[in-house]
């Protein structure tokens, strides 16, 4: 294997991994618990249910979605690195 190949498949798992942690990092932060959407969605005397049901459900389907993509980069890092170590 040649000194190129290594070095390229390095940047590109290297690449990968600093995407899954972003993506980690970004799924963390993003989410909202039910007290966060009650608050949000509170007006001093009255509260947006409706509201408050849509922080929720766009909380959890973001989160769903940054691990699923979280998910395809640790698959495609486990595809660059299982050939170099086997190789």
């Amino acid at each position: 294997m040649s000194t190129a190949y290594m070095v390229a498949a390095g940047l590109v798992l290297g690449g990968l991994l600093l995407t899954a942690l972003g993506i980690a990092v970004a799924a963390r932060a993003i989410t909202i618990d039910e007290k966060t959407a009650a608050d949000l969605a509170g007006i001093r005397l009255d509260r947006n249910r409706e509201l408050e049901a849509n922080l929720i459900a766009q909380s959890r389907s973001a989160r769903r979605g940054l691990w699923t993509i979280f998910l395809g980069t640790v698959l495609q890092a486990l595809g660059t690195a299982v050939p170099l170590h086997w190789t």
